[in-house]
């Protein structure tokens, strides 16, 4: 085995969300860097929580975590170390920092948000942040980046290695020429399974939730409305707060022309999408329909432009939960419901999944090609095609208890043994291992 030291570089996400658990906590400013780092992930202040450095602590490897626009902690970290920065690029500036200080072999960053070309140095509009990297420190021997959205190719110059999180998104950095650029994998999300040592004692208070953004205008704020009016849903949901002719010119002209595309049949927008010689702008205006397309399939889209959800609903929203607020209200319902963002296109494999089956609930999905990848479909959780089958399944999971706790017991157990944390680090170390 070839031992490295790998440095996570992950962010807050859910701004809004972070700053009111902030502020939970008045003394937070008070404590050192280690302290306030072990503060926020014991209290899942972040989406993610510290089980990477953990996993790989376990495998015998030096594992960090790295949060940059976390700025308190940020702020205290340069301050320990006696670090300037200028207040423009505090990020920056403290991050290239910490890298110099630690030195690791292995630079992991979750998320293509970290490597757009001239994010950080905008005198180097055609560099991302990897190869400024690369140079500033040869002792990084190798750069492993993490998709969990499809993004363009130009992010992934100059990485090592690719992982997705979806068949889907793996698909669309290949049709992009990845294969010719570096070695990559499916990823999946994963569950941290320590989080139920915080959630004894908790039983089912709610039928059925959702937890999450509603997406809009996406097919998902659609099946959100169908099921509010036609089931007991209850939501804890995070909504953009947008109004109609708020677009660009630019945006407000793509639509224009995704309208006048719509004379296309499926097959046909499926077809011109992949067709090489058209320019990448008209081809990915086609890829957007075909995806919406396919998302609003059994969705019900004739209540016009989205309207806030809790406007509409205001004694079924609830204000939005993370951490161990969202896992203890996921571990009290009786069934969760789930739908992809709709560039997921027709794949599976979201956060939710995992987490809603780890505590044990029934997971009411939307299924997928891979869905048989992850889960046994009507055993570990339940999937439907459309609204309507989404509304008549609810409706019989609550009719009948004893089947809808056998199902959450089985998918927990399956997400136990084949999903946790320290089965993704597993999967990363063979990677790395292979790459020194």
């Amino acid at each position: 085995m070839k031992n490295y030291k790998i440095v996570k570089i992950i962010n807050i996400c859910l701004g809004s969300i972070f700053d009111l658990k902030l502020k939970q906590y008045p003394d937070f400013k008070k404590l050192n860097y280690d302290k306030m780092l072990e503060l926020a992930f014991a209290n899942n202040m972040m989406i993610y929580s510290d089980g990477f450095h953990r996993s790989f602590n376990e495998l015998g490897q030096d594992a960090r975590e790295i949060i940059p626009d976390f700025e308190i902690l940020q702020k205290q970290w340069a301050k320990e170390n006696g670090i300037r920065y200028d207040s423009e690029n505090w990020m920056i500036d403290i991050l290239m920092a910490q890298i110099k200080t630690i030195k690791p072999d292995i630079i992991y960053l979750e998320g293509t948000e970290w490597s757009i070309p001239g994010r950080f140095f905008p005198l180097r509009n055609n560099d991302n942040l990897i190869k400024i990297l690369k140079e500033e420190y040869p002792f990084i021997k190798k750069v492993i980046i993490y998709s969990g959205y499809p993004s363009t190719i130009t992010r992934l110059s100059n990485a090592d290695f690719l992982f997705c999180a979806s068949p889907g998104n793996l698909n669309k950095y290949k049709s992009q020429g990845l294969d010719t650029l570096m070695q990559s994998e499916l990823l999946y999300h994963s569950f941290d399974e320590i989080i139920l040592k915080r959630l004894k004692g908790f039983g089912k208070q709610y039928d059925f939730t959702f937890l999450g953004s509603s997406r809009a205008p996406e097919s998902r704020y659609y099946a959100l409305r169908q099921l509010f009016e036609q089931t007991g849903l209850r939501a804890w949901i995070n909504e953009q707060e947008t109004v109609a002719g708020n677009n660009s010119i630019k945006q407000n002209f793509r639509n224009l022309l995704k309208r006048a595309f719509q004379i296309f049949n499926y097959d046909q927008v499926n077809n011109i999408a992949n067709l090489k010689y058209l320019p990448i702008k008209i081809r990915n205006i086609f890829y957007e329909i075909a995806k919406e397309n396919y998302a609003f399939k059994g969705v019900n889209r004739k209540n016009g432009f989205p309207t806030l959800l809790k406007e509409l609903y205001p004694d079924s929203c609830h204000p939005p939960v993370m951490g161990v607020d969202m896992y203890k209200i996921l571990s009290q319902s009786k069934i969760v419901f789930n739908k992809h963002a709709d560039a997921a296109f027709g794949n599976v494999g979201n956060m939710r999944m995992f987490e809603a089956t780890g505590v044990g609930t029934c997971l009411l999905t939307d299924t997928g090609t891979n869905i048989s990848d992850l889960f046994e479909e009507d055993n570990e959780v339940v999937t439907y095609r459309t609204i309507d089958e989404a509304v008549e399944k609810v409706n019989y999971l609550l009719d009948h208890p004893h089947e809808t706790e056998q199902i959450a017991k089985a998918g927990q157990a399956r997400t136990l043994k084949d999903h946790t944390i320290m089965n993704r680090c597993q999967q990363i170390d063979e990677v790395i291992q292979r790459l020194l």
